[in-house]
C-alpha cells in the first residue's frame, strides 16, 4: 500500500547575512550588544498556495556569557520588515526567542499560510559575548 501524506517539500534555503563584510555569508557573528540579520535572498522568495514555512535559527556561543534575543520577521518587498505576529505561528510560539548561556541553541518557527514572501532572523546580543548566528528556511506545499 502507498500512503500520501498530503505535503511536498522544497529544498532548504540558507539565510544569508545582510552584513557585506561577513566572511561566510551563511554565518555571521554578533559581539556584545550588536545586532545582525540573516535574510532570505531576494532572488528566492517563498511563493505558491497553501505554504507552510519552517525557519531555523542556530546560535552558537563563541566566548563570554551568552545572552540576547532572536526575532523572526517577515516582509512583502524584501526591504521593509516587521515582527511576525504570534497568530501567524503554529501553536503557542512567539516571534522572539531568548538566548541563554549555553554553547549552542536551535529554535524552529513554523509560519502558517506563509503570509510573507521574505523572511529574516535578527540576533541582538545583550551582554558580554560573541555569538555566531545561522539560519535555514524550508517551505512545504499542502495538496
Amino acid at each position: 500500500m502507498v500512503f500520501a501524506l498530503g505535503m511536498s517539500a522544497f529544498a532548504q534555503k540558507a539565510l544569508i547575512s545582510s552584513n557585506a563584510a561577513a566572511l561566510i555569508p551563511t554565518v555571521d557573528t554578533v559581539t556584545n550588544t550588536g545586532s545582525k540579520y540573516m535574510t532570505l535572498p531576494l532572488s528566492t522568495p517563498v511563493t505558491g498556495p497553501k505554504q507552510t514555512v519552517t525557519i531555523s535559527a542556530v546560535a552558537t556561543l563563541i566566548s563570554g556569557t551568552g545572552a540576547g534575543t532572536v526575532i523572526l520577521q517577515g516582509s512583502i518587498d524584501g526591504v521593509n520588515y516587521s515582527t511576525i505576529a504570534a497568530s501567524q505561528l503554529q501553536g503557542a510560539q512567539t516571534a522572539t526567542f531568548t538566548l541563554t548561556n549555553v554553547s549552542s541553541q536551535v529554535y524552529h518557527w513554523v509560519v502558517l499560510g506563509a503570509p510573507f514572501p521574505y523572511y529574516r532572523i535578527n540576533l541582538t546580543g545583550s551582554g558580554t559575548e560573541v555569538i555566531s548566528i545561522a539560519g535555514k528556511l524550508l517551505s512545504t506545499v499542502g495538496k
